[in-house]
């Protein structure tokens, strides 16, 4: 059995050789190599068939140079490089604080005062440093208008300046009508000063559109309390 293994073995081995000399044999052709050239008739035929010319990309036009930077600007935005992802997202906060503003029409203005300025007020440009007569002939106009807002806050200033002018309160510039109510010793003229107060708040800070019949109860609130103050001064 060894030897029968042995015999097939040598068979094998046998075979290899054979094909592994075959596949190095390489075989060399004895015959002159002829070398063909071309008619020059030929030549030129061909010349004319293969036009070579070099076609150049067309440069972009205007239009087609800003939607290059448009979409570049995308994919700077859309990236992840540095600080990209937070100016996005400030982005976006931003493009959605612009739709909530426009689709309930909510008025920048009144967002930029403080709790304690919408409860409060600050004269600025009108205040009760100015003259009684321009102080009553804006009033008049205002009036004849029918612009009840700016009335009310003339009335109010009217208030203020009628208050400093009987030294019940000192004013100021700065100060605002929590300071003044804190001056005004007079437990009963102290409320209905809050009361106006509040109203004239409400009406200015608050933007309210205020109605004749409104304005008319109001402007009774307000007389009744230059009365009260004059006749202190009796």
């Amino acid at each position: 059995m060894n030897n029968y293994i042995k015999i097939v073995h040598i068979i094998l081995l046998f075979f290899l050789l054979i094909a592994k000399t075959e596949a190095g044999e390489v075989f060399y052709s004895t015959e002159p190599i002829k070398a063909e050239i071309p008619d020059s008739t030929k030549i030129d035929e061909l010349r004319e068939i293969l036009v070579y010319e070099e076609t150049r990309p067309a440069a972009p036009g205007f239009f087609r140079e800003i939607l290059y930077w448009i979409g570049d600007i995308i994919r700077l935005i859309f990236s992840d490089k540095g600080a990209i992802p937070y100016i996005r997202y400030l982005i976006i906060t931003a493009f959605l604080i612009f739709v909530i503003v426009k689709l309930f029409n909510i008025k920048v203005n009144s967002l930029m005062y403080s709790k304690k300025e919408i409860n409060s007020i600050n004269i600025s440009e009108l205040d009760a440093s100015m003259k009684s007569t321009d102080l009553e002939e804006m009033l008049k106009k205002a009036l004849g208008d029918k612009n009840y807002r700016i009335a009310i806050r003339l009335m109010y200033i009217k208030l203020l300046k009628q208050l400093s002018d009987h030294e019940i309160i000192r004013w100021e510039k700065q100060k605002t009508n929590f300071d003044y109510r804190y001056e005004i010793k007079e437990e009963q003229l102290r409320s209905e000063f809050d009361t106006l107060s509040n109203t004239y708040d409400y009406v200015w800070y608050g933007n309210f559109s205020v109605s004749e019949s409104y304005f008319t109860h109001i402007k009774n609130d307000f007389f009744k309390l230059y009365k009260q103050i004059g006749k202190k001064e009796e």
